[in-house]
């Protein structure tokens, strides 16, 4: 028999997820705009924006075909 879980439990575990999960974001955008600036010597905003898709939608793309 599994342990199931309480509502608050979910709560508290769900709120620590998306915590953890925000801070990954803020991380891994730094560490992506930071790549892109030092490669291409850049502080054009749209061109950063571009790759920065450009770098996501491949992430994505990679993942969905795992």
């Amino acid at each position: 028999m599994s342990k199931q879980e309480s509502d608050l439990q979910i709560i508290r575990r769900r709120k620590k997820e998306d915590a953890f999960a925000e801070k990954q974001v803020e991380e891994l955008h730094a560490a992506g705009v930071t790549s892109i600036i030092n490669a291409y010597g850049t502080d054009d905003i749209d061109r950063i924006d571009r790759l920065w898709w450009s770098i996501l939608t491949k992430m994505i793309d990679r993942y969905q075909i795992k």
